[in-house]
């Protein structure tokens, strides 16, 4: 069972939202949620950031590299951190996700992040960032104009 929730455009920038799976139970026997991303302020989107956070119970995930974001059957690049652990057993008990949308004016996209045993995200950026050191500086290129 999936439970659905949805992100409203606040900012140009990017998105920030908190999902809050500790409040719904009937979430996490499938180890998946439902997500929307709505843009909301007339504009085109290209390579918009995405940014939201995930509170999931004690003992449910303990490797953020076992998640992944899909969106119409395939996954998404994406990145996931740990940013708080549960004590003593060291679970995830706040996982953050970033990805980059493109989305039209006005249109809502849906995601579904997946999450445990048997998942493993294996979609890449499509640009790499380049690093190139100096004696007195360091260059990086994110692939970006």
């Amino acid at each position: 069972m999936s439970g659905k929730w949805t992100f409203h455009r606040r900012s140009v920038a990017c998105v920030h939202a908190v999902v809050l799976l500790g409040t719904c139970p009937s979430l996490l026997a499938a180890a998946a949620v439902e997500l929307s991303v709505v843009e909301r302020q007339g504009m085109p989107r290209c390579g918009e950031p995405v940014t939201f956070g995930v509170a999931l119970p004690k003992g449910e995930l303990y490797d953020a590299q076992q998640v992944r974001l899909m969106r119409d059957g395939k996954e998404v690049p994406a990145q996931f951190r740990a940013t708080g652990l549960w004590r003593p057993e060291a679970s995830i008990r706040w996982l953050l996700v970033d990805f980059q949308t493109d989305i039209e004016a006005g249109a809502r996209q849906q995601y579904l992040l997946e999450y445990g045993d048997g998942i493993l995200a294996q979609a890449n950026a499509a640009t790499a960032i380049r690093i190139q050191e100096s004696d007195d500086a360091y260059a990086v290129s994110t692939g970006a104009a």
